[in-house]
């Protein structure tokens, strides 16, 4: 009989390839590339960051998302942790999130956001406000309470 690991519900809740995610490995043929592929997928969802390399990855997560993508866990130690295909793969999964380069327009969505929620301020004062003339510099955010400015650097003067 098979021992599971004690964390076992943690691998299945986080670490479990659901079927758009399993889509993106189409286009990897080889071993170690799908296998790295799909762990930088899982680990980027979870903690919003890429793994630092392979030495970051837990044994059983390697293995569980090994045996998903039928891949041996060991071909995990041919990938490239730097170079073109990493930088490739990090780009795709950025995608895959909706990740893309801020525009102007975004910037004055935040600006606009950020005085409306952390300044409270009416409609009538922050509906033609943009980044060129107002910057928030610090934003103390807790899990219980709403956003509070700390520092608020006006440059309209500028």
């Amino acid at each position: 009989m098979v021992r599971l690991p004690e964390n076992f519900a943690d691998l299945v809740e986080h670490w479990t390839l659901l079927p758009k995610e399993i889509n993106l490995l189409a286009g990897k043929h080889d071993g170690p590339t799908k296998l790295a592929f799909a762990l930088l997928l899982k680990f980027y969802g979870r903690y919003g960051r890429f793994p630092r390399g392979q030495a970051e990855l837990r044994g059983e997560v390697v293995d569980f998302v090994a045996a998903q993508v039928k891949v041996p866990a060991a071909d995990l130690g041919l990938y490239a942790w730097d170079g073109p295909t990493i930088k490739r793969h990090r780009a795709e999964i950025r995608r895959h999130f909706g990740f893309r380069t801020f525009t102007v327009a975004d910037y004055d969505k935040l600006t606009d956001w950020l005085v409306r929620h952390i300044l409270d301020a009416p409609v009538w004062r922050w509906i033609g406000l943009n980044q060129a003339n107002c910057a928030i510099t610090i934003v103390q955010w807790d899990s219980d309470r709403p956003p509070t400015l700390v520092s608020f650097n006006d440059t309209g003067h500028l």
